[in-house]
């Protein structure tokens, strides 16, 4: 959903500033599952749209499908690098192990059981950069720190990330890394009830438990969401390309 805290709504923030910059008219469509993709391409191609967006690398399939189908129209797709260019069709991905290497790090450092946790969504290739970049920055700043790690099969499911973070917090971990949208709203509730440490992902989740979340590995889409925007406004679309954001770019980073 938009109001996830996490990933889909610093997309929608994107939107939303574009509106606020430059005047942009802006919408969203939720999708329930994933066969709510292809019905929801079509009915924002329905509305008129400019740029329609896919949001999530479970989307890939769809969107270029629709950007296949519709030649005519405009798509972008976040955290999907497309093997195949097509000139209204553009990928967006992000360096998401720099910004995990550093919290992996934080994490290594702070532990003071020697025991920390990683939560991930869905796996592919997207969290599999989290995860171990997470592991690595970890290693890094404490050879001997214990990992315990762990998917939840969902990006929306929040009693099960509650329930994995409690568990690894009962076998000792102090500190738990979600890389998992939605679900990270159990982990961090989990490390509340249970005054253990929690990191966040995408936005600054500090706000959700400001004692227990001690920082985050921050993904800056809506830094790349107006970039594009503001070149479709300038009528530079860069279609058939992938853009890849990282620390250097501003596009990832640490709360």
């Amino acid at each position: 959903g938009v109001n996830d805290q996490s990933f889909n709504q610093i997309t929608w923030t994107g939107l939303e500033r574009a509106k606020e910059e430059f005047g942009a008219e802006v919408s969203y469509i939720e999708s329930h599952q994933e066969s709510d993709y292809a019905a929801n391409l079509e009915s924002a191609l329905d509305q008129g749209n400019d740029l329609i967006w896919g949001v999530g690398f479970m989307m890939e399939d769809a969107v270029f499908s629709a950007a296949q189908a519709n030649p005519d129209q405009k798509y972008a797709c976040v955290d999907v690098a497309f093997p195949e260019a097509l000139d209204n069709l553009i990928g967006i991905t992000f360096k998401d192990h720099e910004s995990s290497y550093l919290v992996g790090y934080i994490a290594g450092k702070m532990t003071e059981t020697n025991k920390i946790g990683f939560i991930g969504g869905m796996e592919g290739v997207v969290i599999s950069r989290f995860h171990y970049g997470y592991m690595a920055g970890a290693k890094a700043a404490n050879p001997d720190v214990e990992i315990f790690e762990q998917y939840a099969e969902s990006f929306g499911d929040v009693a099960k990330g509650k329930a994995i973070a409690n568990q690894m917090y009962q076998k000792g971990a102090d500190i738990v890394f979600h890389a998992a949208g939605g679900v990270g709203i159990g982990v961090i509730e989990a490390a509340k009830e249970s005054d253990k440490y929690a990191i966040g992902v995408d936005m600054d989740q500090n706000h959700l438990a400001p004692d227990n979340v001690i920082t985050s590995a921050v993904k800056k889409i809506d830094n790349a969401v107006v970039t594009v925007l503001k070149d479709l406004k300038d009528g530079e679309f860069p279609g058939g390309t992938n853009a890849t954001y990282g620390l250097k770019e501003g596009g990832v980073g640490i709360a």
